[in-house]
């Protein structure tokens, strides 16, 4: 799975450690539960 030129998402985040901060995790794990059903 490589998806590299997507906007900043789970997938580029994943792909890219080094990009992430505890903001990003933040949003990213808001935007995961937000999903859940």
């Amino acid at each position: 799975m490589h998806v590299q030129t997507l906007k900043p998402t789970k997938s580029t985040f994943y792909l890219n450690p080094q990009s992430f901060t505890v903001h990003n995790i933040l949003i990213l794990s808001n935007e995961y539960l937000v999903k859940l059903p």
